[in-house]
């Protein structure tokens, strides 16, 4: 409390600041919150979505654990801290200013302890966020192979070889699922080669990317570096019903 006292940065005229606390993350890297203002001594303390993405990458939905003991330990955890659910996927704690600092060594109690629950949970052996789209695939029945042949070309004395994640084969539509920020300027390059290569053969290719937005992936960012390589770009939690309608129209 005393380090926190000391290392805070005052709030400024925009009304918030983010601080790094010197506890780590489970992944190694410094807790980050950003800490607003909405009163005169009122103040919300947010993880900004980084614990709801670190479970998820883990095989965990925050807010849907199937685990019962892990579900119990998430509810004891909102109920003890204060965690505002309406504040999701975001961890939000309230506070005012007296009780700022400790309520700031709090929230670092709270990302090490929702941390824990992947340890009360079975270990998952697979891509959580590609077998999500693949069950959704299915329930709506959905033409669509998981895993399509890998595309394969020899073009300007190089051989080029991409693994796609799903091909709707009714219209030959390939998809690929973005679920990490580091793999956004290898994909646009990917997809920019692909795409010349196939108006060489004077032919068509439709390349879709599926994001994941619990990533911090925006659609802006994807358009940015895909341009006009990329034919759709669908964020999967905010337009995934959309996908059997977009499917339709394109028949």
């Amino acid at each position: 409390i005393k380090f926190l006292s000391r290392n805070l940065i005052e709030l400024k005229e925009k009304g918030y600041c983010e601080i790094g606390l010197p506890f780590p993350k489970p992944n190694g890297d410094s807790i980050i919150l950003k800490i607003v203002e909405l009163s005169e001594d009122i103040y919300l303390i947010s993880d900004e979505g980084f614990m709801d993405m670190f479970l998820f990458e883990n095989g965990l939905d925050l807010w849907k654990l199937s685990s019962e003991k892990a579900s119990d330990t998430f509810k004891y955890l909102r109920k003890r801290y204060g965690i505002k659910s309406s504040r999701k996927p975001y961890i939000v704690i309230e506070t005012n200013k007296e009780n700022l600092y400790e309520r700031i060594f709090e929230m670092s109690n709270i990302m090490n302890e929702l941390a824990s629950l992947k340890l009360l949970t079975p270990s998952v052996q697979f891509d959580y966020f590609k077998e999500t789209v693949k069950l959704f695939f299915e329930k709506n029945k959905l033409e669509f192979r998981y895993k399509p042949d890998r595309l394969q070309f020899e073009w300007s004395e190089q051989n080029y070889s991409f693994d796609l994640d799903f091909l709707y084969y009714k219209k030959e539509i390939y998809i690929k699922l973005l679920s990490s920020k580091t793999i956004i300027k290898s994909w646009a390059l990917n997809f920019r080669i692909i795409k010349e290569f196939y108006e060489t053969q004077n032919q068509d290719i439709i390349l879709w990317t599926i994001f994941n937005e619990k990533a911090g992936i925006t659609s802006e960012k994807i358009q940015k570096w895909f341009q006009n390589s990329v034919d759709n770009v669908i964020g999967w939690y905010n337009q995934k019903e959309r996908i059997p309608e977009i499917l339709k129209s394109s028949l």
